[in-house]
């Protein structure tokens, strides 16, 4: 991210956090709940205490800003992974306690 985090905001255990770059629907199969499926099935009893994912902040992506927020992830920085990349909005989903212990 461009911020300053904190070490306990960045420190990683290999276990710890679920990064997901892009989460993209083809164009014909969205609105139909693909991506809250498709994310529901890459969180489900991996064990993680957060997710993170980059989402473009382009107002076409406005619809998945939304589910996002409805999902309870925040914005927490910006990622911008090269000089002649776009910058993408860094989110973050704290998972509840009894979510990242399942499998453990």
């Amino acid at each position: 991210m461009d911020e300053e985090t904190s070490a306990e905001f960045a420190a990683e255990t290999g276990e710890r956090t679920l990064g997901i770059v892009e989460l993209a629907v083809r164009a014909g199969c969205r609105r139909q709940g693909v991506a809250a499926r498709m994310h529901s099935h890459l969180r489900h009893g991996l064990g993680v205490e957060r997710v993170t994912l980059a989402m473009r902040p382009d107002p076409e992506a406005a619809p998945a800003h939304a589910a996002y927020a409805a999902w309870g992830y925040h914005q927490v920085g910006h990622w911008q992974p090269a000089d002649d990349e776009p910058v993408s909005h860094i989110m973050l989903l704290t998972l509840p306690v009894a979510a990242h212990r399942v499998g453990r």
